[in-house]
């Protein structure tokens, strides 16, 4: 995936496990186009040198990432205990880092454990002096024999004089991307900890140890990972993305496999590998999956009989191969965990507010406001979902991803993604409020593209145009300390000068959850269970509106909107839909004057023009303070 590094101010965690603290310090990209790379051919897995690290080619980039400040930095990437296993018993016996200029040189390499989140001791440490583009080799005077039992994780890093400007670290989109952390003056109050870089959607850094003392039995090898589920139209051929281990002594360039569904095999493959994999190094392929005329679904399996041409005991992946018929309209439920008293959720705002406006109603946001109890949109009631920290959001209850950032830095480009997934299952979702809107009657049909579940349904009220003049709606707003020249154009405005450049501010809120089919942590809908393919089933539930007087006395009628969603077995969400509620004349007279606290009835009349000193039953025509001539049905 290809991300661009942002001038943007990234939220950093401690490694300990203390309080989580964030940096504002800015990490930059160079002000070039950050693709210009150098590469060379995959290292031979030798006796004495095969390379561990997020990446094991010899790619480095020559415009690369920095801090904008002079700082004396340590830089390292964390190696998890899952990829130290295949070493276990090796010995690190040097590290490589690669610089992109001679702006600031590197000044000590090291290796350190992580046991129980909390960084150990240096294992591994040596002076050098580096100050020039490309690769830097250094041996170490001793050895470090690798146990993954014993820890967590490895650091595995470089000192650096971090020169304003200077952009010195590469960082290198191939492999498995692992998180990069520094170690600096980079906390609010100048003091030094360990944060994370934020760099894990962007690549790798360009840093690897050589591991001495690892067997490697076989000439030729590979270990591939299931693939779980692929997804097509009838006639339609398409490509899935499969992650494999080296596992030989000879870096795989190339991958022969047969394509089987239902044990019957359809197709037979190459896949170039470049740059080449290495014992014990993750790699991935796209997969073809070929073009079926018969809707349905397919046990699939990979089953890789070659490597660089040379054949091999043959090495299966599986998952599911599903043929949808026909192609409905899906939607993507975007839940954002917000809140008014997160600083940095002005940034899911924006998020949220692109989504809406580049997909229309395929958006189906819902910004869930329960990061603070004090925000005037706390939900009393909605599915328990782990977000961990604010802002984030999930899209159809995937991953936990920055709601404007999403994985790729544009959260849109996430949106897209899940949209050209052919869905399973159709749904449409309408409702109508009861006579005094107090509720909302919902429906939903529900169409089986193919035969799946058992299926859960929730549904939940949205509203639009939420605010408020009392001190509860203030967002907070931590940009209000940056200049608007360290962000994109559309988070300018809430940095200093900007539009909403305070530390707090009035904003108006959309997509926001005001009421759900959860009672408490319980979903109260009825579930459509297993379905047929081509069968289709109604389900109804009927949702109380908000009692809570300062959210109700903001929630404009007519920008209330009905969504409901379809979840999968494994919790995911399937398909999703929104309608917007559509209230009567007689219906938004009521809700005019229960929205309208800040004016006074100054005369009434009837129908017909006679002015009356009371409400009397059936139409009346009511005149506000403001000038405001409304409508209002009385029982």
């Amino acid at each position: 995936m290809k991300k661009l590094l942002f001038a943007a101010a990234v939220m950093l965690m401690s490694l300990t496990a203390s309080a989580q603290q964030k940096a504002p310090v800015a990490l930059e990209k160079a002000p070039h186009a950050f693709d210009n790379g150098m590469k060379v051919g995959p290292k031979k897995a030798e006796a004495n040198g095969i390379i561990l690290g997020g990446y094991t080619s010899d790619t480095y980039t020559t415009n690369g990432i920095g801090y904008n400040m002079n700082v004396n930095i340590s830089v390292a990437q964390v190696i998890p205990a899952s990829m130290l296993k295949p070493f276990d018993g090796g010995r690190i016996v040097s590290l490589r880092f690669a610089l992109c200029n001679d702006k600031g040189p590197a000044t000590r390499v090291f290796v350190a454990p992580v046991v129980d989140n909390n960084v150990q001791p240096d294992v591994l440490s040596k002076e050098v002096t580096w100050q020039q583009e490309g690769w830097c080799k250094v041996d170490f005077d001793d050895s470090y024999t690798i146990n993954s039992e014993e820890v967590d994780q490895l650091l595995i890093g470089y000192d650096l004089q971090n020169v304003t400007g200077g952009y010195q670290m590469s960082i290198v989109e191939e492999g498995t991307i692992l998180p990069s952390w520094v170690y600096g003056p980079l906390a609010n109050d100048g003091s030094s900890a360990w944060f994370n870089m934020g760099t894990e959607d962007y690549g790798n850094l360009s840093i690897q140890v050589y591991v001495d003392g690892v067997n490697v039995d076989n000439e030729y090898g590979v270990t591939t990972n299931d693939f779980g589920e692929v997804r097509t139209e009838v006639n339609k051929e398409v490509n899935a993305n499969v992650s494999f281990i080296g596992g030989g002594s000879e870096p795989i360039t190339s991958l022969t496999y047969d394509v089987l569904l239902n044990n019957e095999v359809k197709g037979t493959y190459t896949a170039d590998i470049n740059p080449g994999v290495g014992y014990a190094s993750p790699g991935s392929f796209e997969a073809t999956f070929p073009a079926v005329a018969d809707g349905g679904v397919y046990d699939a399996i990979i089953r890789v009989n070659k490597i660089n041409d040379n054949d091999i005991t043959a090495v299966d992946c599986k998952g599911k191969f599903i043929v949808v018929p026909k192609v409905v309209e899906r939607g993507a439920v975007v839940e954002e965990f917000t809140g008014t008293g997160c600083g940095w959720c002005p940034r899911g705002w924006v998020g949220m507010e692109k989504m809406r406006e580049k997909f229309g109603d395929q958006f189906v946001g819902i910004a869930i406001h329960k990061f603070n109890s004090s925000d005037p949109m706390f939900p009393t009631s909605y599915a328990n979902l782990q977000f961990g920290g604010a802002p984030s959001c999930m899209i159809n209850r995937g991953e936990v991803m920055d709601p404007y950032y999403g994985t790729t830095g544009d959260i849109c480009n996430d949106v897209d993604a899940v949209l050209a997934v052919p869905t399973t299952v159709g749904i449409k979702v309408s409702g109508e409020y009861n006579e005094n809107c107090t509720e909302v009657n919902a429906k939903a049909e529900i169409e089986a593209i193919v035969e799946g579940g058992p299926y859960k349904i929730e549904y939940v009220l949205i509203a639009d145009g939420l605010e408020g003049s009392a001190t509860a709606w203030k967002q907070s707003n931590y940009y209000s300390q940056y200049s608007q020249s360290q962000f994109p154009e559309d988070i300018a405005p809430f940095c200093s000068g900007g539009e909403h450049g305070q530390s707090t501010t009035f904003l108006v809120f959309n997509d926001v959850a005001i009421a759900s089919s959860y009672t408490g942590s319980t979903n109260k809908a009825t579930a459509p269970g297993t379905m047929a393919a081509g069968e289709v089933k109604e389900n109804t539930f009927t949702l109380t509106m908000p009692t809570k007087a300062i959210l109700k006395n903001a929630i404009l009628i007519d920008k209330v909107a009905v969504c409901a969603f379809i979840v999968n077995p494994d919790g995911t969400i399937e398909n999703g839909a929104k309608f917007y509620l559509q209230p009567t004349p007689e219906q938004l007279g009521i809700e005019n004057v229960n929205n309208s606290s800040e004016m006074t009835e100054v005369a009434r009349y009837t129908v017909d023009g006679r002015q009356i000193m009371k409400p009397q039953s059936g139409i009346n025509i009511v005149k506000m303070s403001d000038g405001t001539i409304m409508k209002v049905m009385v029982k």
